[in-house]
């Protein structure tokens, strides 16, 4: 009897309300947990304490040499366990006085050398979204790309979405973005946004922010079953009884069959 209480359209719907309500608290406080700096591309060593030290190669805005970043123990432990050598992708939040990764990215580098630098050009900023559409041409041999990004990119560094390329100086890259940019979604950028290196993003750690937006999205998930639940249980007389109604046809069709 109590369980039958429990799950009734009234509690069920209040119930709804409440995850609603939460879910909403948690991106509020995700929102506003601290600002956001930048958003950096680079490796990242140890540093003093529960901090590590990236050594940024391109950035939106500006480049930057090095950042000191605060972290947990156990966020630095798995990002230092990918290895020196490891790149990362990470949007900075300053909060007081100490920085931290509001998200972060493990990199994957091309296959092909040629993609991986340009030793001609060196990186400044950078540029992230996939489907890359022509949008300008400069002259006859420079061509403007203009990139799909994905939320958080719009929401970060939305003019951050438009790439160069100039036929012969970076071979390969044209061919990529006129073939819609294979699997590759971060764009290094020279100081005149022209392409000298291309990644590919990974999947998140989870940071403070990262874990605080699963939460959420837990949350409205339960509210959808929750509400689900509230419209089952307010109709159930009805559904029953129409259930009941269409075993009887079908009982009966059943029957004229075999006779």
């Amino acid at each position: 009897m109590h369980l039958k209480k429990l799950f009734s359209a009234k509690i069920l719907r209040m119930l709804a309300l409440g995850l609603i309500l939460l879910g909403s608290l948690i991106l509020l406080l995700q929102n506003y947990y601290g600002s956001t700096e930048l958003v950096a591309m680079g490796k990242i060593r140890p540093g003093d304490g529960k901090t590590v030290v990236m050594d940024v190669v391109a950035s939106v805005p500006g480049k930057a040499n090095t950042i000191t970043v605060k972290l947990s123990s156990l966020l630095r432990k798995k990002i230092l366990a990918q290895g020196e050598d490891a790149e990362f992708l990470a949007v900075v939040n300053r909060r007081g006085e100490n920085l931290f990764f509001e998200r972060i990215y493990l990199l994957t580098a091309p296959e092909e050398i040629s993609l991986q630098d340009h030793a001609i050009a060196k990186a400044q900023t950078l540029a992230v979204g996939r489907r890359p559409e022509l949008v300008e041409m400069i002259g006859l041999d420079i061509f403007g790309y203009l990139l799909q990004q994905p939320v958080w990119a719009k929401e970060k560094m939305p003019q951050a979405n438009k790439v160069y390329c100039q036929e012969g100086i970076f071979t390969g890259v044209k061919e990529i973005l006129e073939g819609g940019g294979s699997i590759y979604d971060l764009y290094l950028l020279d100081a005149e946004t022209k392409v000298v290196a291309l990644r590919k993003t990974g999947s998140p750690f989870l940071t403070f922010p990262e874990f605080l937006r699963y939460a959420a999205v837990v949350c409205y998930g339960l509210a959808v079953l929750a509400v689900a639940g509230a419209l089952l249980a307010g109709n159930w007389p009805a559904l029953a009884k129409w259930g009941r109604r269409i075993w009887d046809q079908v009982s009966r069709r059943g029957a004229r069959s075999s006779s």
